[in-house]
């Protein structure tokens, strides 16, 4: 499993999300549009990887610790996941016009938790997948490099 492409992913989403805060905080609506597209871009092809390569992976390996903690974030993510697709599709550019007061109380609330998120999966659940040595070949392979998802 290539953790290190994980890591820079959840990187670039941490200052996706942390600029997303900042032009919200700011009130740099030309700026706003633009991130979140951005965000969701790195958002969804993070979340690919993660479902195709790593929670399987994890999951089905010998170390039970592993499995048990990727099934736990597994499930926890699907709450979260389905929360910034709403987000992402609820608050189309001219709602958040229209609405600023309830996007920008959205928008914090829901980025905070995307970025704890990250914060979690790096401190624990990468952490055994880096140390996991029972992860199968096929699972232990560089998911492919998606440049053009971040940006």
């Amino acid at each position: 499993m290539d953790i290190e492409t994980l890591k820079a992913q959840h990187a670039e989403i941490e200052s996706l999300a942390k600029g997303l805060l900042g032009a919200v905080a700011e009130e740099e609506r030309s700026l706003v549009a633009a991130l979140r597209w951005r965000l969701a871009r790195a958002v969804i092809a993070h979340l690919a990887v993660e479902d195709r390569y790593l929670y399987p992976a994890l999951i089905e390996g010998k170390d039970a610790a592993a499995a048990s903690t990727a099934k736990r974030f597994q499930t926890e993510m699907g709450g979260l996941a389905g929360r910034f697709f709403a987000y992402m599709t609820g608050w189309p550019d001219h709602a958040v016009v229209e609405n600023w007061a309830d996007f920008r109380v959205e928008s914090v609330a829901l980025l905070n938790d995307v970025l704890q998120r990250v914060s979690r999966e790096d401190a624990e659940l990468y952490t055994l997948a880096g140390l996991n040595d029972s992860l199968s070949e096929p699972a232990r392979a560089a998911p492919p490099k998606a440049s053009r998802h971040f940006g």
